[in-house]
């Protein structure tokens, strides 16, 4: 099994947590561009004036040092500074998660995947599929139309009822 030490849950929790509602996926994935648009974007952000990059990479520093920090660190160790992967890439990549375990049944195989995680890739990808399509009619998404509830704690100052009271007994 592909599921070495627990990096299949892991990814599956990910993906759970990329289907949640509030969650824009063409905010955080290169959906709507082609290679050609991504490279010319990649080379004009380049030539971009320092202070605009400079000031955005304090804005977000700000917010989240120490993610920025970390992420930093282990992206310079692993080398993975200019590698960009296109959303052709990723799709590829979600597909395969979700039809080997397919293949692997029909051939009578042991699966690959932890079943959580073909259910996680799954319910992304029709993520993906919804908000391309509403995107593509010009809708803009729904919060409550989704069918995962949106769990939210009320606001702690919120009176809850206009009639109660102290019990001074």
């Amino acid at each position: 099994m592909l599921n070495i030490n627990g990096y299949g849950r892991l990814l599956a929790a990910v993906m759970e947590a990329m289907c949640h509602p509030t969650i824009r996926l063409t905010n955080i994935m290169p959906i709507n561009s082609e290679p050609m648009t991504e490279e010319i974007l990649r080379r004009q952000s380049v030539v971009m004036d320092d202070n605009t990059n400079s000031m955005a990479r304090i804005h977000d520093q700000h917010r989240f040092p120490l993610l920025v920090s970390h992420m930093t660190y282990r992206m310079e160790m692993a080398g993975l500074g200019g590698n960009q992967v296109s959303f052709r890439e990723v799709l590829d990549k979600l597909l395969t998660v979700i039809t080997l375990p397919v293949r692997q049944e029909l051939d009578r195989d042991k699966p690959s995947y932890p079943s959580v995680l073909v259910d996680n890739t799954c319910a992304l990808l029709s993520t993906i599929i919804s908000e391309l399509s509403a995107t593509s009619i010009g809708l803009e998404m729904d919060l409550s139309s989704t069918p995962t509830p949106l769990l939210v704690t009320p606001n702690r100052f919120t009176r809850t009822s206009q009639s109660a009271s102290w019990n001074t007994g």
